[in-house]
């Protein structure tokens, strides 16, 4: 009297739909990871450059500075330093290091010190048109 039999059939099909569920969300968590992990990696070499051009701005700055300070020396001879622009009581400079630019520019008073009127740290943008949409990489 073996009435009660025991079906697997819709057990085990319940069971296949959520493996392959698990699966597809895993592929995807995986991919989406590795698209994360790629755009980190651009962001952080993109900030590093940035601080390494905002290093050579202080550079800069520190030997300009040096100039002004120095009593022997006038404001003719700061143009003496590379890249180095004088417009009157103007200096100013524009420093690129891999992509980055930084525009510097000091007014100088009548007492030899200085004031910052300009410091635009910026990407120069170059258009990428090696990305093919429709093919894999």
């Amino acid at each position: 009297m073996n009435n009660n039999k025991l079906r697997l059939g819709s057990i085990s099909i319940l069971f296949t739909v959520i493996i392959i569920c698990t699966i597809l969300i895993t592929i995807a968590a995986l991919s989406y990871a590795k698209a994360d992990y790629k755009e980190s990696k651009a962001y952080a070499t993109h900030i590093t450059t940035m601080y390494e051009t905002e290093s050579l701005g202080q550079n800069w700055l520190a030997m300009i500075s040096g100039i002004i300070c120095d009593e022997q020396k006038n404001i003719d001879d700061v143009a003496d330093v590379d890249n180095t622009k004088v417009d009157g009581n103007i200096i100013s400079t524009s420093i690129e290091h891999q992509g980055q630019r930084l525009d510097i520019e000091l007014k100088i008073d009548s007492k030899g010190n200085y004031s910052i009127i300009k410091w635009n740290n910026y990407t120069t943008w170059v258009e990428d048109t090696s990305v093919n949409l429709w093919q894999e990489e």
